[in-house]
């Protein structure tokens, strides 16, 4: 299905709408925010009407400027870091300012960093509004955790990740989708090994296991 995609940087002179307009199931947002920056654009012609229309959006990072990756001279380096580094700073800054207490009915998907970064972040986040400076975020009134796991906010999993049990057990199991990133990056008979191999995992509950690959995805795309 179509999806409404707004990338900041993308060159309007290539990219216009379709001739004829489809149904759409949800909105791609490919860009970069940081602290004050466009905050009031970006509530006004994304999180706010993606609310209203119900539609789910879906946030994908992978800018590395500004962020020390020049020191690496291997894309391999790069590809590494910049997809979680761009996702951990998408997701800090939305947390924090309080996007999901000012539009309590808007559903992200943090995408393309795995999830084995959930559990590290809400225990970092919860620690650090034990301290002072905990007043720069006067809109959250609980840990960041508990509005972490309250099902606004989703993730990808990768289907060979360690940390998967232990996101099941500390995020909200039905926050969690497969990514088959298909046909991207990867050669074709690569895919072929995702599905058995996940269904062959024995760390992981059928249940869980049928939510990640089926349910959760119709939920959140719905």
């Amino acid at each position: 299905g179509r999806v409404w995609t707004w990338h900041e940087a993308a060159d309007t002179r290539l990219f216009k709408p379709p001739l004829v307009e489809q149904e759409r199931s949800g909105l791609v947002w490919i860009g970069n925010w940081g602290d004050g920056e466009r905050s009031a654009e970006l509530e006004e012609y994304l999180f706010r009407p993606a609310q209203q229309a119900g539609l789910p959006l879906t946030i994908h990072g992978a800018p590395s400027r500004g962020m020390g990756f020049d020191f690496f001279n291997k894309f391999l380096h790069v590809h590494t870091l910049e997809h979680p580094f761009a996702i951990l700073i998408q997701f800090t800054h939305m947390v924090f300012e309080g996007v999901f207490v000012r539009f309590p009915k808007l559903r992200v998907a943090f995408l393309e960093a795995g999830c084995g970064w959930l559990p590290y972040m809400m225990d970092r986040m919860d620690e650090e509004m034990e301290k002072p400076y905990r007043v720069q975020a006067p809109l959250l009134k609980k840990k960041p955790s508990e509005l972490i796991r309250n099902g606004q906010i989703w993730t990808t999993c990768e289907v060979e990740e360690k940390a998967l049990p232990q996101v099941l057990k500390q995020f909200n199991p039905q926050c969690l989708m497969w990514p088959s990133d298909y046909p991207h990056e990867r050669l074709p008979d690569m895919f072929s090994h995702d599905l058995p191999e996940f269904l062959g995992r024995t760390d992981i509950g059928d249940e869980a296991k049928k939510a990640i690959l089926h349910d959760n995805p119709i939920d959140f795309y719905r």
